[in-house]
């Protein structure tokens, strides 16, 4: 098996750095205008921590939660008396459900659970089909972040503004596309990682060296240079 060390080591020194940065800017720039802390600053917040807490899939998984649940709640603040609020509430909920599934599948994958970690207890067992599990989990929250991408879409056409600055707003809510991007990169490669010897080995490829690991950095990134 090839080495992994060099993948590891760009997914972490090019990503996290960029999505502190921006985090903080974020802040420094909520200070400077003299505007309070929002839920979408807050779920922000939570999104980098438990990205640099991150010792495991869980927490992976609720940055993920959190970075999505971030623009959801800056939507409720910007198009607060639109007529996608009610989409809005109904994606937040989507997201509630994805979690809280990922979360207790992940920790009941195997029993008992320490079986994940330690390969020779006898009369053990774990579920074996983990390409199935994460090509059906990061599909759906993949879709989830297509549809949030176009949802100020039909607010930005009827705004009445020029042709160009309505390219200009919506573009910069397409930002978001790059961590859409990452996420689709990791479902179309997540076959291509069965091949390797054991369910520990699996979860290292997965969370450190594929698309999967810096998109949760990139989500952050993007949500703070994409949202006033």
């Amino acid at each position: 098996m090839a080495s992994l060390v060099p993948n590891v080591w760009a997914a972490i020194l090019i990503p996290v750095p960029a999505s502190v940065a921006a985090v903080i800017l974020r802040l420094k720039a909520r200070r400077m205008t003299r505007m309070g802390m929002g839920r979408d600053d807050c779920f922000a917040v939570a999104a980098l921590s438990t990205l640099v807490l991150w010792t495991s899939e869980v927490l992976y998984s609720w940055a993920i939660f959190c970075a999505k649940t971030a623009v959801l709640c800056f939507f409720l603040r910007v198009f607060r008396f639109s007529s996608i609020r009610v989409p809005i509430m109904i994606l937040i909920t989507l997201c509630s459900i994805w979690i809280t599934i990922r979360t207790f599948f992940t920790l009941l994958r195997c029993r008992p659970i320490q079986a994940f970690w330690v390969q020779n207890i006898q009369g053990a067992t774990c579920f074996t089909n983990v390409r199935a599990y994460y090509l059906a989990t990061d599909v759906s929250h993949s879709s989830m972040d297509f549809i949030i991408l176009a949802l100020p879409i039909y607010e930005v056409s009827r705004m009445k503004l020029p042709f160009g600055q309505k390219i200009a707003v919506v573009g910069l809510f397409a930002t978001g596309s790059l961590y859409v991007s990452c996420s689709h990169a990791f479902a179309s490669s997540a076959p291509q990682l069965a091949h390797l010897w054991s369910l520990c080995v699996l979860m290292v490829a997965v969370f450190w060296v594929s698309p999967n690991e810096s998109s949760a950095k990139l989500a952050i990134l993007t949500l703070c240079l994409g949202r006033p």
